[in-house]
Order: structure tokens, then C-alpha cells, then sequence
């Protein structure tokens, strides 16, 4: 049996849980192999150094974003200073499979690859193969990486958060998104008893408080998002959820709202992108303005936290086409909002150059909203924070701005 080391390279803002390792792992546990997790973000580089000193590695595995590809090539780079063998997987991989020098490149799914880029002979690229079944899956291990060590900044009074995916897959072509390059035309979901047992283990086994729903598509099924509240409201022993990973607005109706209510779920984030319709229609979405104000009224009314996701530098926008879109912004009654630089990472199809943004012209549209007495409560009141809380929240919203997470904690040979 192999001695399997997982890599966590983590990306952004947040102290996101290794999710995507933590589902290789279970996997090859099934198997027999010895599996380790390491998070270079706090170990650094020389940390990575003086674990694989010990001599009892014969295979290391990363998953690699885009954005974090450069921290990734200089783990690998580390790696290759020992005899074991390198196998890269995650989005840019999957997409851009030669950006990174490895033994084996798992494109697409990886709970079946890993098993064989482990215990296989063969290098070079495996993948992508069949879609899975998720059902067929094993549940991924939360013991390799713990779960109380992420998330804490997530809620200001430390309670324990953590991801979970229910379904996989994307039905639209987005201009700025490479979930249909990575998954492929499709949606796959978990079976609604799969999903109600694992969070039940996250709360017992765990003390989770709130889980991240990460799906591309949580809400596109009404039927299957239905079966799936049910079969979540109907326990009292569940932590409650947050949809984080953006929501097609005309998927909400006031029906719905009130369904992920009753369920638990007290945060939804839409992907509302811009204001602008023939920037929508070029994005590859609906242009109909009016159903974003009604998807939001719906969830307030439900008593969910609405978040807003925009996005910043499409092709053509100018200074005041970002300020109109503020604008926007405020009036729409959002309990947080993000705004995101667009970026043309490997599986996105635009059809002209991104514009511009500076960083200082994005903190200063984060100032204007979060420095806003009224909209501050209403995110600290989302956040479970209090006044003591607010001015380390403001301390940590400009570290976002101005250093990536990966330079805050460790040496990971990326621009400090």
C-alpha cells in the first residue's frame, strides 16, 4: 500500500476546506493506503520541506485552481526535489493539463483516477472518463483535514462551518464560467438521503454549524430541490446551510424561498453579474432585470439573507458604467455584496478583452458599501457578528483587498 500525501494549495479569500481532497481521500483509505493532508498556507514551503524529509512519502496530490497556479508550480517544484511520484488534478489541470509539471494529470472527476494514478504504473494524462455516479460515492473523509481548522473567520463568533456538494454540473454556457469545459453538458445530483446522512455526520461527528452549499445548480431542478428541502426539514439534528456559490435568479419564486426556509437555509447568494442587458445577453443570461428584484423580495420575505455577486472589467465597461452598476447595487435591498474582477482563466469563452480594473477603484466600491452604517449591520447581522466585531471584520476586508490569502500566511515563493 502506498503513503499518500494530499496538498491543500488554497485559493482566495476565505480558508476554504479542502473539499476535492478530502473526497480523493476516502477513496484510496478504502483501499488500504496510508493518506496524509498537508496545508502549505500554514506550513509554508520549508514546512513542506521538512515533512517530506522524513523520507515516508511515495505519492503527492494536489488540486490546482487557476488562480493559484503559481503557488501550485512552486509546491511541485518542491516535490520534485524528492523521488516520489506527482499527481496534479482540480479545475486547471482538468482544463490545461500540460501547465504543471507532474508524473500524472487527472482531467475531470477524481474519486476513480486517484486509485489508479496511485496505484497505476502508467504516467501522463488520465481522464476525463464517464460521468459518475454520485450515488455510487463514498462520502468524502473529513479526518485527513480537519473540519474545526477551516472556515473560522467565516463567522465572526467562530462557529464551525464546512462545504458540501449535492449535485454536479452545469445545463448553461456562461461566458465567464468553465464549469460546462470542466464537468461537460449535464446535471447529476446526490440522492436527497445521501445528502440528509452526511450532514448529520457533519454535526455529530463535527460540530458543524452551517454548511456551505457549493453546487453550480442548487435551485435549477424544482423538483429535486423540493425532495431535497423535505427531506432536510423534516430532521431537527441538521446544521442549518448557506447557498454560496451563486443562484440563477429566475430559479427563485416565492414558493421556493420559503421552501429553503422552512429547510434550513439562511443565506443565498445570486449571480447577478451586471445591470446591464445587452452585457447580460453577452454573458450568456437572461436580461430580465425585474426577476432579480423579485427573487430578492421573495428570499427577504422568506427571512434569507440575500447576497449579491457582481462582476467588474467586462469587455468595453468603463469607470461609470461600474459606478451605474453600484448604483444598481444599493438599490436592490442586499444584505452583502461582492464585487469580482472578471478573469479569462482557462474554460471561459469571452468574446473581447477585459477591461481594466484597479485594485484601488474595487476597494473603493467595497468602501462605499460596507462603510455604509446600514448595510455594515445588515452583514454583521447576517455574519452573527456584534459591534466588537466589526472593526476586525473591517481589518480583514482590507487584507482582502490588498494581500491574497496565500502571502498573509505562508512562504509560498508567490509576490508578497
Amino acid at each position: 500500500m502506498a503513503r499518500v500525501l494530499l496538498i491543500h494549495v488554497p485559493v482566495g479569500f476565505e480558508e476554504a476546506y479542502p473539499l476535492a481532497l478530502a473526497s480523493l481521500a476516502a477513496p484510496l483509505l478504502a483501499r488500504g493506503h496510508a493518506v496524509e493532508g498537508l496545508d502549505v498556507a500554514r506550513v509554508g514551503l520549508p514546512g513542506l520541506r521538512r515533512r517530506l524529509a522524513r523520507g515516508d512519502v511515495d505519492v503527492a496530490a494536489l488540486s490546482v485552481w487557476s488562480p493559484g497556479l503559481a503557488a501550485a508550480r512552486s509546491v511541485v517544484a518542491v516535490l520534485r526535489e524528492q523521488r516520489l511520484r506527482v499527481v496534479v488534478g482540480g479545475p486547471h489541470a482538468s482544463l490545461a493539463p500540460d501547465d504543471l509539471d507532474a508524473d500524472v494529470v487527472v482531467r475531470g472527476e477524481g474519486e476513480a483516477a486517484i486509485v489508479d494514478a496511485v496505484e497505476g504504473a502508467r504516467s501522463g494524462v488520465l481522464g476525463p472518463g464517464a460521468p459518475l455516479d454520485l450515488a455510487a460515492l463514498p462520502l468524502p473523509d473529513r479526518t485527513v483535514f480537519r473540519v474545526a481548522d477551516y472556515h473560522r473567520d467565516h463567522n465572526p463568533r467562530g462557529a464551525t462551518y464546512t462545504p458540501s456538494v449535492t449535485s454536479r454540473g452545469c445545463l448553461h454556457s456562461c461566458t465567464f464560467c468553465s464549469a460546462p469545459a470542466l464537468w461537460g453538458r449535464g446535471h447529476r445530483v446526490r440522492p436527497a438521503e445521501q445528502v440528509v446522512e452526511e450532514w448529520a455526520r457533519l454535526a455529530s461527528d463535527h460540530n458543524v454549524a452551517a454548511v456551505l452549499v457549493e453546487d453550480d445548480l442548487f435551485t435549477q431542478d424544482a423538483s429535486r430541490t423540493t425532495q431535497l428541502c423535505e427531506a432536510l426539514g423534516a430532521r431537527r439534528d441538521l446544521p442549518r446551510f448557506e447557498v454560496i456559490n451563486g443562484i440563477r435568479p429566475e430559479t427563485i419564486t416565492a414558493g421556493l424561498a420559503h421552501l429553503l426556509a422552512r429547510a434550513g437555509c439562511t443565506r443565498v447568494a445570486l449571480s447577478l453579474e451586471t445591470h446591464s442587458p445587452a452585457q447580460l445577453r453577452a454573458l450568456g443570461r437572461g436580461d430580465d432585470l425585474p426577476r432579480v428584484a423579485r427573487a430578492v423580495a421573495a428570499l427577504s420575505s422568506a427571512r434569507i439573507g440575500v447576497t449579491g455577486y457582481f462582476m467588474l472589467g467586462l469587455p468595453g465597461e468603463t469607470a461609470a458604467d461600474r459606478l451605474a452598476l453600484f448604483n444598481y447595487a444599493r438599490e436592490l435591498p442586499l444584505d452583502m455584496a461582492h464585487f469580482s474582477r472578471a478573469s479569462a482563466w482557462p474554460g471561459t469563452s469571452w468574446a473581447a478583452p477585459l477591461s481594466e480594473v484597479s485594485a484601488a477603484e474595487r476597494a473603493a466600491l467595497y468602501a462605499a458599501w460596507y462603510l455604509h452604517p446600514g448595510r455594515a449591520r445588515r452583514a454583521a447581522h447576517l455574519l452573527g457578528a456584534g459591534p466588537r466585531d466589526l472593526p476586525r471584520m473591517a481589518r480583514r476586508l482590507v487584507d482582502w483587498m490588498v494581500r491574497p490569502l496565500e502571502a498573509r500566511h505562508a512562504d509560498l515563493g508567490g509576490p508578497k
